[in-house]
C-alpha cells in the first residue's frame, strides 16, 4: 500500500501525552515490537501519539490488557484520501446463508498486516 502526501504536507510529530503508570507499563512491554509487527525507525520524520483505551473485560479480569490505538489525525490531514467502497452489510450477511463453518480471526495480527510501500 502506498500512501500519498498532499502537495503542501510537511511531516509532523505529535505532542507527547501523559499516561498513567499502568498505561506506561503496558506501552513499555514492546509486545508489537517483539512479535515483528512494528519496528524501530530512528530516522522517521513522523510520530503519532499512542492512546490507551480500556477494554470492557478489564472490569472483571485484572490481567486483561488495554487496547493501544494511535491518534493519526495529523497524518490523515496530510495524506490524500484513498477512496474505498464500503461493503453493504446485507450483501455480506446474505453470503453467509447456508454456511455451516465459521472461524475467528486473530485481530492482534490482522490489523497490522497491510505492508506500506518503502516510499510511504
Amino acid at each position: 500500500m502506498k500512501v500519498r502526501l498532499k502537495m503542501e504536507a510537511i511531516p509532523g510529530h505529535a505532542i507527547p501525552r501523559r499516561h498513567s503508570p499502568l498505561d506506561r507499563e503496558f506501552l513499555d512491554r514492546r509486545k508489537l515490537l517483539e512479535n515483528g509487527l512494528v519496528y524501530v525507525n530512528h530516522r522517521s520524520r513522523w510520530a503519532s501519539a499512542p492512546r490507551i483505551v480500556r477494554k470492557k473485560e478489564q472490569d472483571t479480569d485484572p490481567n486483561a490488557d488495554p487496547r493501544m490505538t494511535i491518534d493519526n489525525r495529523q497524518v490523515n490531514d496530510r495524506t490524500e484520501a484513498m477512496p474505498w467502497p464500503m461493503p453493504v452489510l446485507e450483501v455480506i450477511v446474505g453470503a453467509l446463508d447456508g454456511a455451516t463453518v465459521f472461524f475467528i480471526l486473530d485481530w492482534f495480527r490482522g490489523y497490522w498486516q497491510l505492508p506500506l510501500h518503502k516510499d510511504s
